[in-house]
């Protein structure tokens, strides 16, 4: 039997949710679940963010693109665990790329870069990881949404 999922509105067919109240696709109990596990970036966090991404912004025009590795990494663990808006990471991303341009003009881009990797979930909400990889050490991690999904 087709339902259609309460939130998104998408057809499904599936036995799993059906002694629910509601009529809920298993992709929006995916994104539900993990939205409870992570908090909304809050107000002051995002001030701090803006007042980082200026400074990677002013090292970025000084073509210090080097210098701003210290910076991307306090912005991500600003992020780390949080839901929020798309354009909060947009700067950290715009950094992270020029960061990596950078190195791999010097010919150090395989032994030290950072990998971001989208997966998209339901409708504007992506689940984000950012990986800091350096030879011989373990890689750095953070995972935060992108996207406020109106439910």
């Amino acid at each position: 039997m087709t339902q259609t999922c309460d939130i998104c509105g998408a057809k499904y067919s599936s036995e799993l949710w059906k002694h629910s109240t509601k009529n809920i696709c298993t992709y929006c109990v995916q994104i539900q679940l993990l939205e409870e596990s992570y908090a909304v970036f809050s107000q002051d966090a995002r001030e701090a963010l803006q007042h980082i991404t200026k400074e990677i912004e002013r090292l970025l025009d000084k073509q210090q693109e080097e210098h701003t590795l210290p910076l991307i990494k306090k912005g991500l663990s600003f992020l780390n665990g949080f839901l929020i808006r798309e354009a909060d990471f947009r700067l950290l991303e715009e950094g992270i790329y020029w960061y990596n341009d950078f190195l791999k003009k010097e010919g150090r881009l395989e032994s030290t870069r950072f990998v971001v990797d989208r997966t998209h979930l339901v409708g504007s909400t992506r689940f984000i990881v950012v990986l800091y990889l350096k030879d011989g050490h373990e890689p750095e991690t953070w995972k935060f949404f992108t996207g406020m999904r109106k439910v």
